[in-house]
């Protein structure tokens, strides 16, 4: 194509120096001046249709069918070792592996949400217990009789036995004789948590061995090399390929500049 420019630029000074050339003082001259542009129109107009042709071959040639990357699979894989990283971090006990220690601060902010969220944080409560095989029931929460009283409705209300409107009313209830009813809700929980410690412990003990035989690890160090490999396996597939360059390119996109050995972003 460079060639091609050459040629087309050298053919241009020359048609140019002929027709500079030619005379126009007669009719016949001003005719023979006319025909000739004519031909030189012509032949660039053939011209002009063969370099559309090229151009046109070279783009379906760059129209790279490329499948979107998928990191999915490897976002996932990373949640699930940061999930084996929890369970191995030595420095932290049942409390903190299993998340009760961040339910324990989102319940202890319940003035700051709605009814719903708390509710739902109550819910992820239970579910922990119910995870380790514990069934809570409304005599285990008897921190106080108010407490016992909105617990009873809420565990009705959670396994389908009655509404939440009915809930919402036994809130407005208790409240106005107890506003620290949710304070004490969570006084419960905790206790509830202290006094079902073994339980928490076998589990996060068994979690470990189902972990170990699933992901081959065996400590933290074990957890911790395998969190860098996702991670690495995560940044070769988004690392640029030459599917990206040829769709920037494509799209005017493309920055040769950031490709060249003077470039910070060049990757050796």
């Amino acid at each position: 194509m460079n060639n091609f420019l050459d040629f087309i630029n050298n053919d241009v000074e020359v048609k140019r120096t002929l027709l500079s050339s030619l005379p126009s003082r007669t009719k016949t001259n001003i005719k023979k001046f006319n025909e000739t542009i004519d031909e030189f129109i012509s032949k660039y107009a053939s011209y002009k249709q063969s370099v559309y042709k090229y151009i046109n071959a070279k783009n379906k040639a760059l129209r790279i069918d490329t499948v979107a990357k998928d990191t999915t699979e490897y976002i996932e894989r990373i949640n699930r070792v940061l999930e084996v990283r929890k369970f191995y971090n030595p420095y932290n006990t049942y409390y903190e592996k299993l998340g009760f220690d961040e339910l324990v601060y989102n319940i202890s902010k319940y003035y700051t949400f709605n009814s719903d969220f708390v509710d739902r944080i109550i819910n992820e409560f239970i579910d922990k217990f119910a995870m380790v095989g514990i069934e809570l029931k409304e005599q285990d929460f008897n921190y106080t009789p108010y407490v016992n009283k909105y617990m009873k409705v809420f565990l009705r209300v959670r396994c389908g036995e009655d509404t939440q409107e009915s809930l919402s009313k036994t809130f407005e209830e208790i409240y106005w004789v107890n506003p620290d009813l949710i304070s004490h809700v969570e006084l419960n929980f905790r206790q509830l948590i202290k006094k079902n410690s073994k339980k928490f412990e076998d589990y996060i003990k068994n979690k470990q061995k189902e972990l170990s035989q699933e992901f081959n690890v065996h400590n933290y160090r074990d957890a911790i090399l395998l969190l860098e490999k996702a991670y690495e396996d995560l940044e070769k597939v988004e690392e640029e390929d030459i599917y990206d360059i040829v769709r920037l390119a494509i799209n005017g996109n493309f920055d040769i500049s950031q490709y060249l050995e003077t470039s910070k972003h060049m990757k050796i």
